[in-house]
């Protein structure tokens, strides 16, 4: 319609609502791998159609799916979250709105076999407060306050190549306001660790050298987090944060954990 009018300049920005999967029984991890190329057919899809105008890709609210269950609630959810904030970035997304910000309680309204959970950030009390963080408050908190840098100020995306691991992990990387590299990492084999060696092109792009310390590395994975399945009475059986650790000059092979994010900082190659 604005195409045929000569209207698309008038566009400011171009928003959508990002909820992949309508079922979300059964492979759960194998749905989250289905989810990149979702998003880079979305995002294809969307700057052909309102070409050239290219007005800025906005996503005004993404989650697992529109339909509740437990999935929402358990690790995977993490998973997503990370995989869909990284991706959309990095192909030149403008910003990303999660759903879900109030505390709640499990529910289910689609699929029995989905089971009952919900997006939230907390799990809600008895009296609708706030009680139980939920793996996309860890996971929001690590985005923006460790792979990115908080404060507004700018940083640049880099294109990532993952080589090897059958596309079970994949790598989001930029540069922070304070100089230093971040790079984002999500396992999402359930069952199998990966070990992952770090490195960056050169600006003339003939020689790949690693990254350089001091560094430190943030990881979340099912040591501190696990969901008890029991209907509306569905909890937290394990809810820890993820494990910070320090890292020298040297930053070696790091191990991925299964059903991981990883977020790894540190100084760009000398």
């Amino acid at each position: 319609y604005l195409a045929g009018r000569d209207a698309l300049k008038e566009l400011q920005f171009l928003s959508f609502e990002h909820y992949p999967f309508d079922d979300i029984c059964g492979d759960t991890f194998g749905k989250l791998r289905a989810q990149t190329g979702m998003m880079s057919d979305v995002i294809r899809r969307l700057r052909s159609e309102a070409a050239p105008a290219l007005p800025p890709l906005v996503i005004s609210e993404y989650g697992f799916s529109a339909f509740s269950g437990r999935a929402m609630s358990e690790l995977p959810s993490a998973l997503l979250m990370a995989d869909i904030v990284g991706q959309f970035l990095s192909e030149g997304g403008q910003t990303a709105y999660l759903f879900g910000y109030p505390p709640n309680v499990p529910i289910n309204q689609h699929q029995a076999c989905a089971g009952y959970g919900n997006m939230m950030l907390f799990q809600a009390d008895a009296d609708g407060q706030a009680k139980d963080p939920m793996p996309s408050y860890f996971t929001a908190r690590m985005l923006s306050g460790d792979w990115m840098q908080a404060g507004g100020r700018p940083h640049r995306l880099y294109a990532v190549t993952v080589e090897g691991g059958e596309g079970a992990v994949t790598a989001y990387a930029l540069t922070r306001p304070d100089g230093r590299i971040g790079v984002l990492l999500v396992n999402r084999d359930p069952t199998a660790a990966a070990r992952v060696t770090l490195a960056a092109v050169t600006t003339q792009g003939r020689e790949a050298r690693p990254l350089t310390g001091p560094g430190k590395v943030i990881q979340y994975s099912p040591v501190q987090y696990s969901w008890v399945s029991d209907g509306p009475n569905s909890h937290p059986g394990l809810d820890l944060p993820p494990t910070r650790r320090s890292l020298g000059r040297s930053l070696g092979p790091m191990v991925l954990p299964a059903s991981s994010i990883t977020v790894m900082v540190g100084a760009p190659p000398r």
